[in-house]
């Protein structure tokens, strides 16, 4: 066996430091993947709990008692013979219910709630709340004074968003006629086009 020269250890020390070069590349790749896989869960385990929180608060909406009485009030003092009385006693039960529905729209411009989601669940409730309270009614105001420009801002904006969407994604059934179909939706539009 013959003697290992200097220049010989010398190069088993560069091939073994290559070695540990490859070595700690190849770990420095596994934390990374593993930091992306932890990353990736996490963002699961967020959108999942972002989910829940916003079907849950879709839920309460539906399901909650008090909310229950004050869509019934609401909806007692519209079919009324004056509405706009009957609606100006029942300010406080507007009021919870508006707020209730803005504290969602909130939710969804600060990324708590999901916005598909609430769009599947309360797109018509959001839509129609708006356009009778807010924009139909510009002058009611739960506390009895003039409403403010700024009223209800992300309510509004969140409208707006749904029925952009609506209009874009579903087609309604249109009659024309003075006197609506029973189903009409929108009785002064133009009828639809018919395919021989």
């Amino acid at each position: 066996m013959s003697k290992l020269t200097l220049q010989d250890w010398a190069d088993i020390g560069t091939v073994i430091s290559g070695l540990a070069v490859v070595v700690a590349v190849i770990q420095l790749w596994f934390i990374n993947e593993q930091l992306k896989a932890a990353d990736a869960s996490q963002k699961v385990a967020l959108k999942s709990e972002k989910e829940r929180r916003t079907l849950d608060a879709c839920r309460s909406f539906h399901t909650d008692p008090t909310l229950f009485i004050l869509k019934q009030t609401i909806s007692k003092a519209r079919a009324s013979a004056d509405p706009a009385a009957a609606l100006k006693t029942a300010r406080r039960d507007v009021a919870n219910y508006l707020n209730y529905l803005e504290s969602i729209c909130i939710g969804i411009e600060q990324g708590i709630y999901d916005e598909e989601i609430v769009f599947d669940n309360l797109s018509a409730h959001i839509v129609h709340v708006v356009t009778w309270f807010v924009d139909s009614h510009p002058k009611f105001n739960p506390d009895g004074d003039l409403v403010v420009a700024d009223n209800f801002q992300p309510l509004r904006r969140t409208q707006k968003r749904f029925v952009e969407r609506e209009l874009g994604i579903r087609t309604p059934v249109i009659y024309r006629s003075d006197k609506p179909e029973s189903g009409a939706q929108f009785p002064n539009a133009p009828p639809p086009k018919r395919t021989p």
